[in-house]
């Protein structure tokens, strides 16, 4: 009968081999975490095509398919879609994340991609017909932009599959 003492849990032993084998590369690709990775694989890829294509449509001559801009156009309108876009991302985002969560919002803004692909020969369309880039091209490039801004919200806070996978590496 000891009087004053401490109950104490038992304290594991963190030195033995097996607390600290590695975890095998199978252990962590489960199907769940595949989808994750490559979900964010085809939105690296569909991001790029479309920094990719700005530019090179944009600069592409009239009757090539283009709209003929100078290189100082291409990168105002760069310049002005990123700052509008940054900031509005900023505002945007954490609401429609509380109001959608993560998978939806992120359903949802992938699907903004297919209005930024779908502008591109429509953008040729109406900028041949004018015979250069009018009003109407104009409107369809800030429509454009307004997607891909609507886009960026892709790359917000990640799915919690893979937010533990990359917390734990």
């Amino acid at each position: 009968n000891v009087t004053g003492a401490v109950a104490t849990a038992p304290i594991p032993d963190t030195t033995s081999p097996a607390s600290n084998a590695p975890i095998g590369i199978r252990a962590v690709l489960v199907p769940r975490i595949l989808w994750t990775i490559f979900n964010y694989a085809f939105l690296a890829f569909s991001d790029q095509c479309v920094v990719v294509l700005v530019p090179l449509m944009y600069s592409t001559s009239v009757p090539l398919g283009g709209l003929g801009f100078s290189s100082f156009t291409i990168g105002v309108v760069q310049g002005v879609a990123g700052l509008v876009g940054g900031v509005a991302q900023v505002f945007a985002f954490p609401p429609a994340h509380r109001r959608l969560g993560s998978k939806w919002l992120y359903t949802l803004a992938y699907g903004l991609f297919l209005g930024v692909f779908a502008l591109f020969p429509l953008l040729s369309f109406v900028t041949k017909r004018h015979g250069g880039a009018g009003s109407a091209t104009w409107a369809l490039i800030v429509l454009q932009f307004i997607l891909y801004v609507g886009s960026y919200m892709t790359w917000g806070k990640p799915p919690p599959p893979f937010h533990t996978l990359m917390g734990s590496i």
